[in-house]
């Protein structure tokens, strides 16, 4: 399992070097700050997101692990 994620490190590295982006419609296992360098205009969502549902009624896995 290491090795697994040693690749996955590598690979998020490569693909954030050489300015890439994850799917994010089929991703499992963005880690948070390898998202926020991918897609820095995030913040943008995130007020829109807080303007629009103050209660946090729509929420993910996904949104909870790279927004929260």
């Amino acid at each position: 399992f290491q090795k697994v994620e040693e690749f996955q490190k590598q690979l998020l590295e490569l693909t954030t070097k050489k300015g890439g982006k994850f799917y994010l419609a089929k991703d499992q296992i963005l880690p948070k700050d390898f998202f926020e360098v991918m897609y820095p205009h995030h913040t943008i969502f995130k007020k829109l997101k807080q303007k629009y549902d103050e209660a946090s009624l729509f929420s993910s896995d996904m949104y909870r692990r790279l927004f929260t």
